[in-house]
């Protein structure tokens, strides 16, 4: 086969492929954008030598503008996922290590940004000295540190250790031989061949919006004093449905845990935009929570985040990176209603209780309680949990003494069995998500398990069941 292959796949996104060269370019990266590279059969399962495998870009062009109608157009951090763990590009012996290190091409300072983006994404806050900036004591950033150092194997990648950057200021470059990228206007490119030449623009046109690669019904929320809405299932790849999140109702008032990809389309099928939130609910900064945020608060600045003190302040981290702004600057975009790790704090009449749950960036799993006429009532919101098979590996340290103390593996058991009248758990896999067996015999009123792109086996739904987008738990009428 030989040529160039062009499909516009989404507004704002192109896929470009030169068989010859063995070139697969992803051109635009807005959120979701591997979801709609799933949805038009680009990214398919496959097994090389007994791995499993996924095919999918191996090079992505950036947008030249970092946001486009008020959505953010250079979301990386997934689809360079994808190329390391999805198709094995870091996996050790498997066959695409071979295959080199994914390319980023575009604009020097869009390149820069994605760089120390990715990087806040995948490790978070590295430093003490980072942590104290936002008045966090030695000892809660060291622990931290020590967690995602195990999670890292030891050692915090640079972005230049992961991949390339080819940078398209000296405009034309040569991505692969005889394969040539040009810019000839803001956002618009031309990618030529042995004499064939396709032509990518970037821009989004007058009636387009970057959106998500599923449909949802329209919800109309009930009243209530208390009650759980149901309003993301999936994960990072899942096309199908929005990620792991839920909608909470208390008195009059509607908190969004975390901000996934397309939020506000999620938001609009509810009747909802960022003004009618009272807060989002922060549990971590992978994309698939975060990514959202910037949508919500151009719409809404001041937007309150609940967070623990280590989770916002690698949120703050994550978006000046992204945005290219400082951390002060970054930090007005907020409100932080700051919430003491391991204990129950009160707003506005509805109780948090954050607790720290080890991953590759700082996380909190979250317990929420209202006072009713029969007492309380409670959710727990288990966003990126950790299996417990590999928190007890983590509980033997490693040779430079990172990982989890026993008492907090100990802890983390005595957690993860809390019974709530309803409680959602990510059951997305090991390394580092979690399983449904942890929760056999869960004394939970309702469980359901979350987080994942895979429908649940007979065996987990034994264990507890699925929402469906837009389900209602009324805790207090």
């Amino acid at each position: 086969m030989t040529g160039i292959l062009k499909e516009k796949v989404a507004p704002g996104l192109f896929w470009v492929e030169v068989p010859e060269q063995d070139l697969r370019l992803m051109c635009g990266s807005p959120a979701d954008a591997i979801k709609h590279l799933t949805v038009k059969g680009h990214i398919q399962v496959k097994m090389l030598d007994q791995f499993y495998s996924e095919t999918g870009p191996n090079a992505i062009l950036v947008s030249d503008l970092f946001d486009q109608k008020g959505q953010l157009a250079n979301l990386t951090e997934f689809p360079l996922l994808h190329i390391l763990y999805k198709q094995g590009l870091i996996l050790p012996g498997h066959p695409n290590q071979s295959m080199g290190k994914p390319i980023l091409v575009g604009d020097p300072e869009q390149l820069r940004r994605q760089k120390d983006y990715f990087f806040r994404g995948n490790s978070g806050l590295v430093k003490v000295e980072e942590y104290k900036r936002f008045k966090i004591p030695q000892e809660v950033a060291e622990e931290w540190i020590s967690i995602k150092r195990r999670f890292a194997f030891g050692h915090f990648p640079q972005a230049d250790e992961i991949f390339d950057c080819k940078d398209l200021r000296r405009s034309p470059i040569e991505l692969r031989p005889g394969v040539v990228v040009t810019r000839l206007a803001v956002n618009v490119f031309e990618i030529s061949y042995q004499g064939t030449r396709v032509e990518v623009d970037l821009n989004l046109g007058l009636d387009e919006q970057y959106g998500p690669s599923f449909e949802l019904p329209k919800i109309t929320l009930p009243e209530a004093e208390f009650a759980v809405v149901h309003i993301g299932e999936g994960d990072g790849w899942d096309p199908n449905r929005p990620c792991h999140s839920s909608l909470i109702l208390h008195q009059g008032r509607r908190y969004l845990f975390d901000a996934g990809p397309n939020i506000q389309y999620v938001l609009s099928c509810l009747g909802l935009g960022p003004q009618d939130l009272e807060g989002v609910i922060l549990t971590h900064v992978h994309d698939d929570h975060f990514s959202g945020l910037y949508a919500l608060a151009s719409e809404k600045r001041g937007l309150t985040i609940l967070a623990a003190p280590s989770v916002y302040a690698s949120m703050i981290y994550k978006f000046s990176s992204l945005v290219g702004i400082s951390l002060e600057e970054a930090s007005g975009w907020f409100h932080h209603e700051w919430l003491h790790p391991q204990a129950w704090n009160e707003y506005k009449g509805l109780d948090l209780f954050p607790h720290p749950s080890p991953h590759p960036i700082d996380t909190t799993l979250f317990m929420l309680r209202a006072q009713g006429p029969e007492g309380y009532k409670s959710y727990g919101h288990y966003a990126d949990i950790t299996a417990l098979s590999w928190l007890k590996k983590m509980s033997v340290l490693d040779k430079a003494g990172d990982g989890i103390t026993r008492e907090c593996y100990e802890n983390l058991k005595q957690v993860y069995a809390l019974p709530f009248d309803v409680k959602k758990v990510d059951v997305g896999g090991l390394p580092i998500h979690g399983e449904a067996k942890d929760f056999i015999g869960d004394g939970s009123k309702r469980l359901i398990l979350s987080h994942t792109s895979r429908p649940l086996t007979p065996e987990q739904l034994k264990i507890g069941e699925q929402a469906e987008f837009g389900e209602v738990d009324i805790l207090i009428p």
